[in-house]
């Protein structure tokens, strides 16, 4: 019986010791979580400044459509996880300039990738539509049908 208790006693013991320590590694990182959210406008400051200087690039590059894909390209993935609007808008520059030059890598690109944005945001039906209806994976290779089906 007094080996019964004993074990049940360090048993006890040692979670107390795991608790107080997972307490303690808790409290450390929510500090480092304050201290993020305290420095938001510093990282907002410099998402916005990344921005800027990637619309002034694209206004340099209007005239090699190759550099023009790529910027646009850059600036959704920019914006992705910051403003829905702008990444569409960029994707959907995007689709026209590779529908224009006749690009079928691109049109399949660019179209999983706004499939992907409304994924994310909820418009499910939409990106089903362009999934299915849109796009042919008969056309797609390597990572961008792997991309395909993960959307």
């Amino acid at each position: 019986m007094r080996l019964l208790i004993l074990l049940l006693l360090s048993i006890l013991s040692l979670h107390r010791t795991a608790s107080a320590h997972q307490s303690e590694k808790s409290k450390s990182d929510l500090m480092q979580l304050d201290h993020a959210i305290e420095q938001y406008s510093v990282y907002n400051d410099l998402k916005q400044d990344r921005i800027r200087e990637l619309v002034k690039l694209l206004e340099s590059r209007r005239d090699n459509p190759d550099q023009l894909y790529g910027m646009q390209s850059l600036l959704a993935d920019t914006y992705a996880a910051y403003q829905f609007d702008s990444t569409l808008h960029y994707l959907r520059a995007n689709l026209d300039l590779a529908l224009r030059s006749r690009h079928p890598g691109r049109i399949n690109e660019t179209r999983i990738k706004i499939a992907d944005l409304y994924t994310s945001a909820g418009y499910y039906l939409e990106a089903a539509d362009l999934l299915d209806r849109q796009i042919d994976t008969t056309e797609l290779t390597g990572p961008l049908l792997g991309r395909y089906y993960v959307t």
